[in-house]
């Protein structure tokens, strides 16, 4: 259990999330990634000055997702699931989809497979 006050470390989460294989766990892991970014974000830009009393601009937080996997199994399996959890899931089966992706969306979370 994390004490009162202590951040939570958002690497150890994705290093954790990355080598999850239950999906429930999975899922509860980047729900509390996304909580940590979300966070830690609000932090950042209630520390940016503001330029002649304006409020600094401000995004929505949302559940957006880009999903990147090679394998055409887990990028029909996995997303739905994601969708069931209330996340916007979009979908890249390479580097560059996700480059693209990226290009033209803001995104909250990324989530990856990465061979060794």
């Amino acid at each position: 259990m994390q004490p009162k006050g202590e951040r939570k470390d958002w690497k150890e989460l994705a290093r954790r999330a990355a080598n999850e294989h239950d999906s429930d766990k999975l899922l509860a892991l980047v729900e509390e990634l996304n909580a940590v970014l979300v966070e830690q974000e609000n932090e950042l830009r209630r520390r940016i000055p503001s330029r002649a009393g304006e409020p600094a601009p401000q995004r929505e937080i949302g559940r957006s997702l880009l999903f990147i996997d090679d394998e055409p199994s887990i990028r029909l399996t996995l997303p739905p699931l994601l969708q069931e959890h209330g996340f916007q899931v979009k979908v890249a089966a390479n580097v560059p989809e996700a480059l693209e992706a990226i290009k033209t969306n803001e995104f909250d979370v990324l989530i990856c497979d990465l061979e060794h």
